[in-house]
């Protein structure tokens, strides 16, 4: 791409090259472009139906399976191939039909993921899809953008980006509008163009855009295409359990072939047995996990995002669930963010209101299309008569708000005056002042935050000219005044902070507010009870490492917080535990990529939406910890699966090695043992429906692969006495009946096992069980008793018929089987606790 040319010509040669105007491209060019340039988004591998069944063979426990099938067809015949066969097309088309299902849902959520951006089009602002830019759009920056495209620089006012993402150099870049004399070497050092995938971290600019999609430097970088994906607590812990049972399988593979050479020596069927190990290390691994875990998260992904909690990132879900301590600001999360003006204190009111309403970067009521809560209270003061006045200002430069700025800046135009207009916090405005406010109007500040009432100053200067940085223009102003607005709680956060306590999350907010105003919110909704746990940015910075380790755990609330502060609390706090974090601007980034999981709120700075794995909807402190509720669900619901599976496998493991003492056959055939572990995992798809006590929800989830591989020891070994029991009673029998029998018996236990560990209580005390986890775990174990009664289950299975008195000793078993697990699961637990 050939950049020099657009970085050497003059603001209106741009325009020409690019042919644009100023005021931005008619919609009826908007159109032609985007139907000859196509849409701005780079290629990428598209999911399809196709990709997903096609995913299903990458398993490698399909792959085994294949190769058992393989093996048997060319040592025994077509039979136990065919067999085997079927029970992988059947495994295959049900994980296909669940992950299609979870893909479509995920689909319908990123919709609410699409990136924003301002243009100006025919003289109009607009805020639209970051896919529909194209080449000669006028683009406007402000901090916290992330460039959606590539852009030649007609406007820029202290603006800086940062462009790691392609440079690798963390500093950012100060960017000019200026023409250059001679072309740069390379697009690291033309410093008027700014290109897509960079962050604005300071300042503000119009482009104009050059290349959209895989025309644009990013583009052209395949590599820098894929970002490197995060890797959440959750998924490295299935990582790490996965491992486990990957060694476990190599280890019983290997002990089952030998333990049967030593005790059987040449009489053994060398055939038989590896068809018999294979089966066996395959009944053991919980080849459903990748499936029953994807559709657990995906229907959790569909009951947030009804709840206003978009996930860009499945597994952040089961993070969701493990949060101990949140970390939230107030605005809009524990109050409305609805402001309404409700006192001022200035010489002239009018004079205030108006130049309060003229210092806001976005000037949105000139369209209309105000969404600012400062902006849309001071719209709603105004009589008709300023509003009028309003129209005959206009806006030559604007430098918008920023946390370590604390204030918006402007440069305006009124007949042949210019005036510098600054609104913002009192101490932040008063620095910019030639002069400080008046005592009493500190005073007031203070009562006005003891009424929980946020407070804006207003100053301004008259200049000569508005050439340089708006930021040079911020000296010598003139105080106007001050405005109190009003911000009501939400009705929801106190029972949203009771919720949280009950469920064992600490909160803590981090606000710019004043330490009055942060106080009365926190006593209003029940957080704290006495101003020894508030403490302002500035207090918290002169503590000794050692004094703000406990001053983070003592104190909830930290006010007048600095990002960089925000960042230091939630190292600070990650040391004991797991940490959520809300943010929604440029310089929260730090902080959210840390976090545990971290959140931010549509509407937020593009930087912050980037960093953050979950996406709120509606900014609200009862959204959020619905959201970790829902989370704890979803992660009880997959732990439910792998304990079963475990279990129940454990238990087959330790039978198998005990008979293999005593009798000289094979207990159960390999494609009995296959059948089983089909008939086992079928109700375990739909786990993800199922109900979850309500004592499980009011503490953080954790993962831990010692705590389910014991429990799972203890109940596989209890399953094995039960199979020692049932093999004392059947022993003697031709070998046929024994193991029809055994695989009847277990089916149904595994079936009943289900509901007994489902739960930490009495089964009769707990929630009921999903209407569809009951239903599918009727169909196995029906088909469990019925199939050997059939031909179809004695031609392809080697079933016998059973006889009465065998399903009754087996229902006997099952009986004394599921009480003996309530009573050892609930000692257990005892224990534990």
């Amino acid at each position: 791409m050939n950049i020099g040319r657009y970085s050497t010509a003059q603001e209106q040669e741009v325009y020409t090259l690019l042919q644009t105007t100023e005021q931005g491209l008619s919609q009826q060019e908007v159109a032609a472009r985007q139907k000859k340039d196509g849409f701005n988004e780079l290629k990428k591998q598209e999911t399809t139906a196709f990709s997903l069944f096609a995913r299903q063979f990458k398993s490698p426990f399909i792959i085994l399976l294949l190769g058992a099938a393989t093996i048997s067809f060319f040592l025994e015949g077509p039979h136990n191939a065919l067999i085997i066969s079927a029970i992988v097309a059947l495994n295959t088309l049900l994980g296909f039909y669940q992950e299609y299902s979870a893909h479509k849902t995920l689909q319908l959520l990123k919709q609410y993921l699409i990136r924003q951006v301002r243009v100006r089009r025919a003289g109009i602002e607009y805020v639209i899809p970051a896919r529909e830019l194209i080449s000669g759009d006028i683009v406007l920056l402000e901090a916290g953008d992330i460039l959606a495209a590539d852009v030649r620089l007609v406007h820029a006012d202290s603006l800086m980006v940062d462009e790691s993402v392609l440079t690798g150099e963390s500093q950012a870049v100060n960017k000019t509008a200026a023409a250059v004399q001679d072309e740069p070497p390379d697009y690291m050092h033309a410093n008027n163009l700014a290109f897509s995938g960079t962050t604005v971290t300071n300042g503000s600019g119009v482009g104009v855009v050059f290349a959209t999609g895989q025309a644009t430097i990013f583009g052209s970088i395949a590599q820098l295409a894929v970002p490197a994906p995060h890797i959440g607590a959750f998924e490295r812990d299935i990582a790490q359990f996965s491992a486990f049972v990957l060694r476990v399988m190599i280890l019983i593979l290997l002990s089952v072939i030998i333990i049967n050479f030593i005790l059987k020596g040449s009489s053994i069927n060398i055939v038989d047995l590896i068809m018999f190990a294979l089966a066996l290390a395959l009944g053991i691994t919980p080849e459903a996990l990748p499936v029953v875990t994807t559709v657990t998260l995906a229907r959790g992904a569909h009951q947030l995002a009804k709840r206003k909690v978009v996930v860009k990132r499945l597994s952040a879900i089961d993070d969701l669930g493990s949060i101990q301590v949140l970390c939230t600001d107030k605005t809009g999360t524990l109050t409305e963010n609805k402001l309404s003006v409700v006192q001022t204190n200035a010489p002239n009111v009018d004079l205030a209101i108006l130049y309060a309403t003229l210092a806001s970067p976005e000037w949105a009521w000139r369209n209309e299309s105000i969404s600012n809560p400062f902006d849309v209270a001071l719209w709603q003061y105004t009589n008709d008569e300023q509003r009028r006045t309003l129209t005959e200002f206009e806006k030559l430069g604007a430098l918008p708000f920023t946390p370590e700025r604390r204030r918006t800046t402007v440069v305006v135009k009124y007949g042949p005056e210019l005036l510098v207009i600054a609104r913002g916090s009192l101490d932040t405005i008063e620095q910019c002042c030639a002069q400080p406010f008046d005592t009493q109007a500190h005073a007031w500040e203070i009562d006005q935050g003891k009424q929980s009432n946020r407070v804006l100053a207003i100053a301004y200067k008259k200049v000569e000219h508005a050439e340089g940085a708006i930021a040079d223009h911020e000296t010598n102003l003139m105080p106007v005044g001050l405005i109190a607005f009003t911000d009501p709680i939400k009705p929801t956060a106190t029972s949203a902070v009771d919720k949280a306590k009950k469920m064992g999350v600490v909160i803590k907010i981090l606000t710019g507010d004043t330490k009055e105003v942060a106080d009365v919110v926190a006593r209003q909704i029940g957080l704290i009870q006495s101003g020894d746990q508030v403490i302002t940015g500035t207090e918290f910075a002169q503590l000794s490492a050692t004094e703000q380790e406990n001053v983070v755990e003592r104190c909830q609330v930290f006010a007048r917080i600095l990002p960089e502060q925000k960042f230091r609390i939630i190292q600070l706090l990650q040391k004991k535990y797991d940490v959520g974090f809300l943010g929604d601007g440029i310089n929260d980034a730090p902080a959210l990529k840390i976090a545990n999981v971290a959140m931010a709120v549509q509407g937020a700075q593009a930087v912050a939406q980037e960093a953050a794995d979950i996406i709120l909807l509606k900014k609200s402190l009862r959204v959020i910890v619905d959201g970790i509720h829902e989370g704890r669900t979803v992660f009880t619901n997959t732990k439910k699966y792998i304990l079963v599976t475990l279990s129940c496998n454990f238990g087959n493991i330790l039978t198998i090695a005990v008979a293999s003492f005593f009798i000289d056959y094979l207990p159960m055939l390999p494609v009995q043992i296959l059948l089983v572990n089909l008939l086992s995992d079928f109700p375990m798809i739909m786990i993800a429906t199922d109900t979850v006590d309500h004592g499980v929800l009011q503490k953080p989830t954790s993962f831990s692969i010692k705590s389910i591989a014991l429990l799972a020891l203890i109940m596989g070994a209890l399953s094995s006495l039960f199979d020692c029991i049932f093999f004392w009673y059947f022993n003697g029998l031709p070998p046929a009946v024994v193991q029809t029998n055994w695989f009847i018996d277990n089916a149904v236990t595994a079936t009943a096992f289900i509901f007994a560990i489902r739960t930490r209580l009495p089964f009769y005390k707990a929630t009921r069980p999903s209407a569809w986890l009951m239903l599918l775990a009727a169909c196995s174990a029906t088909v469990a008793v019925v199939l050997p009664l059939t031909a179809l289950g004695q031609r392809l299975f080697y079933f016998v018929p059973p006889t009465a008195t065998h399903y009754m000793v087996i229902t006997g078993i099952l009986i004394g089987y599921f009480f003996t697990t309530e009573v050892v699961k609930m000692a257990y637990f005892k224990v534990r606790k």
